[in-house]
């Protein structure tokens, strides 16, 4: 959350507008996303890695699964 806080400051020193926050290979746990949302985080992108097809698909389906239950928490 500091690095984040630390990024907003520089960009309002600079008088720039705060640039968005991604994080790259995210947990995939809802509780872990919203806080992440709570220091400033808006975009995700889980990591699959290269595995085989039945097995990718699995994961993507747990990746949905978390998705929605953040989404169905309300945030």
């Amino acid at each position: 959350g500091e690095r984040v806080n630390r990024l907003a400051r520089m960009a309002a020193d600079a008088q720039r507008p705060v640039p968005k926050v991604g994080l790259y290979a995210a947990p995939a746990k809802a509780d872990e996303i919203e806080r992440y949302e709570d220091v400033g985080v808006s975009r995700y992108v889980f990591y699959v890695p290269p595995v085989a097809r039945d097995e990718a698909e699995a994961r993507l389906d747990h990746l949905m699964g978390v998705v929605e239950e953040y989404r169905a928490a309300g945030s």
